[in-house]
C-alpha cells in the first residue's frame, strides 16, 4: 500500500494516467437486470483506490473538478 502500486499487472496503470490527464470521462455499456456488466463492475472496483482517498473521516475524490 505504501508503494502506490497495483501488484497486478495489466492495463489499469494506463487507465490511470489517462483518467488523470482528461477532463470527463462517459462510460457506456449496456445494462442487463439493472446491474452494470462484470468488466464495469471490475473496473470500477480497480479504480477505487486510485480515485478515492481514504481519510479517517470520509473518502475524499482524488479525481477533483473532472465530469
Amino acid at each position: 500500500m505504501n508503494t502506490h502500486t497495483c501488484v497486478q499487472k495489466d492495463d489499469i496503470q494506463e487507465i490511470v494516467m489517462c483518467l488523470q490527464k482528461c477532463q470527463m470521462v462517459l462510460l457506456a455499456a449496456p445494462s442487463y437486470w439493472t446491474n452494470v456488466l462484470a468488466p464495469v463492475k471490475n473496473l470500477f472496483d480497480r479504480l477505487l483506490g486510485r480515485v478515492m482517498e481514504e481519510t479517517s473521516t470520509f473518502p475524499k475524490p482524488r479525481l477533483k473538478g473532472k465530469k
